[in-house]
């Protein structure tokens, strides 16, 4: 679903949980192509969370990076 955005390269770091059975919670890392400056990035994280808003997140939380970054699990 997330990867079918063109912006999108990969993703990693997904993590769905739910909080007291009734608020679910998603967090992720968004890998970017295709983007020039902070209002690409903002127009991806709308058209992510658009194409999320049919399962009823509570709250979704996306990260990004540019495809030249490194993600470390620090």
């Amino acid at each position: 679903l997330l990867e079918a955005l063109d912006e999108v390269q990969s993703l990693h770091h997904l993590h769905i949980w739910s909080l007291e059975g009734q608020k679910h919670v998603l967090s992720v890392h968004l890998r970017l192509c295709q983007v020039h400056s902070f209002e690409d990035i903002m127009g991806v994280k709308q058209k992510a969370k658009e194409a999320l808003s049919s399962f009823g997140f509570s709250h979704i939380t996306i990260e990004t990076e540019l495809a030249d970054d490194d993600c470390s699990n620090i």
